[in-house]
């Protein structure tokens, strides 16, 4: 299978930008209630959350990672190029992805 790393950083990056949509606000909610200090400062409170968010995703990024390697039996060599080229991929899929999803349901 040729790209096989756009195709993981691809699949990663969908996965960042949709539980972003879907989440980001609920998080960033439960960690401006978690300390005082936080409720203050609401770029403090909105990078946690991000973090958290692209922390979590990949937490399941590396077991598919390993799947991957395993059932193609290569191991992932990736550049630059080949994350970058996933990021846009991603993203872009996950915006059309939400766009007719808003669509569909605005009906």
């Amino acid at each position: 299978m040729d790209n096989l790393e756009i195709h993981y950083f691809t699949i990663f990056y969908f996965l960042v930008a949709l539980s972003s949509y879907f989440f980001l606000g609920h998080i960033i909610h439960l960690i401006k209630k978690s300390h005082p200090f936080l409720k203050k400062h609401h770029a403090l409170s909105r990078t946690i959350s991000v973090v958290l968010i692209v922390g979590s995703t990949r937490l399941f990024a590396i077991p598919l990672q390993k799947a991957l390697e395993h059932v193609f039996d290569k191991k992932l060599d990736y550049t630059e190029y080949d994350v970058l080229q996933g990021y846009f991929m991603g993203k872009t899929m996950a915006l059309v992805f939400l766009f007719i999803m808003i669509l569909y349901l605005s009906k």
